[in-house]
């Protein structure tokens, strides 16, 4: 899988943007302002303004074509309809951060296959959904909603998490131990970005010295274990769900699906 329309695309649009100071679709756009994102940035929300100087727009007619990445924050029952009109619009890649999906139950599930099956029907690959975003320094690209700071050293340092709250605490670590940082991917719920098309992307990265991924569970062993055997550099993997009560609290977090750990582990340990 390649990541580059995720770390490095030539233009993102941010949807759910408002001028509310609050507003979560408000805090990525300064996210990539203030890492220097050096890409046009369009803004699409329900009613127009500005957000750090930029228009809101309202209406996907008003954004301009060939747009590489869409960044969407907003209620999960509106996630099927944006990522379909992103679709018609020819946008392939998105990043999906929007919660409310299968982990919280069957209506949360229903509604996120709803989202599986308009990704398939335009050929859309997307991160999420329930996840923290994409942060690649080199290229300025932080799609966080939350506040965060180009503090990281510039480096070779590659991480992935399906946790959200686990990667936010390794990028800490990483800052604090001036640990050069290449790219780091939050997984959510993989609905459809997985870690065999994260460690496979990571595979193909010549510019990496380590990769640490966490995960909660894996839904496609042989994917997986065939990436991890294609990288050729270290790759630390913790993993969490091990317990009847981790289970149960992946679950919740992620509807994370329990699986055999022994059988992981050794098919971890002959990947080498």
């Amino acid at each position: 899988m390649d990541l580059t329309p995720f770390t490095s695309p030539r233009s993102i649009l941010v949807c759910g943007v408002s001028e509310g100071a609050t507003n979560a679709g408000r805090q990525i756009v300064g996210n990539l302002l203030a890492f220097q994102y050096p890409g046009a940035i369009y803004l699409l929300g329900q009613r127009p303004g500005s957000c750090h100087g930029l228009p809101i727009l309202t209406s996907m007619d008003e954004v301009p074509d060939g747009v590489d990445l869409a960044v969407i924050m907003t209620p999960a029952r509106t996630v099927p309809g944006l990522l379909d009109a992103c679709g018609r619009k020819g946008i392939r890649h998105a990043v999906v951060q929007s919660g409310g999906f299968a982990e919280l139950g069957d209506q949360g599930a229903s509604l996120q296959q709803e989202v599986a099956e308009v990704a398939a029907r335009h050929g859309i690959r997307f991160v999420g959904p329930n996840c923290l975003g994409v942060l690649q320094p080199d290229h300025g690209v932080c799609t966080f909603f939350v506040p965060f700071t180009d503090a990281f050293r510039h480096g070779r340092t590659l991480l992935a998490a399906q946790s959200g709250g686990v990667g936010a605490m390794y990028l800490c670590k990483v800052a604090c131990e001036n640990i050069g940082l290449r790219t780091f991917v939050s997984l959510g719920n993989k609905l459809n970005v997985d870690e065999a098309d994260i460690l496979d992307a990571f595979a193909a990265d010549h510019e990496y010295d380590v990769a640490c991924i966490y995960l909660e569970d894996v839904r496609r062993g042989r994917a997986f274990f065939d990436a991890l055997r294609r990288c050729k550099k270290p790759v630390l993997i913790q993993r969490a769900g091990r317990t009847a009560l981790g289970q149960k609290a992946a679950f919740s977090h992620t509807a994370a699906l329990a699986g055999d750990d022994a059988v992981l582990s050794a098919a971890i340990e002959q990947a080498g």
